[in-house]
């Protein structure tokens, strides 16, 4: 068969989880992949869904903002850790005997931590190899207890702020049980409420996509303090003059943190040819970046004419907007 996606059903009928293949290119070979999503899994995104529609439809006159779905997360990624080679392990770094039984009352295993996203809420709290045990003091072994457990705090957290919908600026604490060398930590996190990795916005500078980095980026470790590349166009004065690396860092030795940075930095350059050049063509020195933390210089010729400064943003309601602004 050729199906690439589709449901899974029981004897009834009834929708038990998704059923997706990927390819995956790898080297020489070509290999597919199969997933299968329980509707667990997607549910709380359902749900905030239908209540974004409710919300829309109490008002007439409003359409369904494009707001975006949230999901609670601690940012960092689980292993599983069997049970009997933790037994195995020295008596310094074994876990005590009472949380092994705690941890066979439920399972085989345990999650163990693999990586922590920098700027997370884990991020010099937790480190790779620390065992998680129990969330808000209920004791998991899964990261499916460990999701059950962030959302049941979520929905605590709403109902004391009496806040009806799911957004980013909602606040919500947890307590973590950690298992580090054998001794316990308890440590307490701001779960954050995670929207997609899409952004709202994007400038096209000079021929280079711009955007803030996204999580995803961020997940790989330490980058640069810049804004991400995520598109260099054909044609354009950035590929003619060879701009590499995948962040702006800075612009004529200004810094770009981020895309407000860019559009004020843009404005001094413009000022600068305006008054040294007499509005005559100049370069500008770029420098950039990549994940490894090489950095580069490079010249860049602009060309006003045929790549001039574009912002495009999302509003509220989902629409978007180009704004073409004169640039040097």
């Amino acid at each position: 068969t050729h199906m690439t996606s589709g449901v899974l059903c029981d004897s009834q009928g009834r929708i038990q989880g998704l059923h997706a293949l990927t390819t995956l290119a790898e080297e020489n070979s070509v290999n597919r992949h199969g997933y299968g999503i329980p509707t667990a899994v997607m549910l709380p995104f359902v749900n905030q869904i239908r209540s974004m529609a409710v919300a829309s439809a109490s008002v007439p006159a409003r359409p369904l903002a494009a707001k975006s779905l949230v999901v609670p997360s601690l940012e960092v990624i689980f292993k599983v850790a069997e049970l009997p080679k933790l037994r195995r392990l020295p008596a310094k770094l074994r876990p005590s005997a009472q949380w092994l039984s705690k941890l066979s009352e439920i399972g085989n295993c345990v999650l163990c931590i693999s990586a922590v996203t920098g700027g997370g809420p884990c991020d010099q709290v937790a480190a790779e190899g620390d065992l998680l045990v129990a969330v808000c003091g209920e004791v998991v072994s899964t990261a499916r207890a460990v999701e059950a457990r962030l959302l049941q705090a979520v929905a605590e957290a709403r109902a004391l702020s009496c806040q009806d919908n799911l957004d980013e600026a909602l606040i919500c604490e947890v307590q973590l049980t950690l298992l580090r060398r054998g001794k316990v930590r308890q440590v307490q996190v701001k779960v954050p409420m995670l929207p997609s990795d899409g952004t709202s916005r994007l400038l096209c500078w000079h021929g280079l996509l711009l955007r803030e980095t996204p999580r995803a980026v961020r997940e790989f470790g330490t980058v640069p303090s810049g804004v991400y590349i995520c598109q260099t166009m054909l044609g354009s004065p950035g590929e003619a003059n060879g701009i590499e690396g995948e962040f702006l860092v800075k612009v004529n030795g200004m810094p770009t943190p981020d895309l407000d940075a860019v559009l004020v930095v843009t404005k001094e350059v413009e000022r600068d040819i305006k008054t040294t050049a007499g509005g005559r063509r100049a370069h500008v020195r770029v420098e950039s970046a990549d994940s490894k933390g090489r950095h580069f210089m490079r010249p860049l010729e602009p060309d006003p004419l045929f790549w001039p400064l574009v912002e495009l943003s999302q509003d509220a309601h989902g629409a978007w907007s180009c704004d073409e602004r004169p640039s040097c």
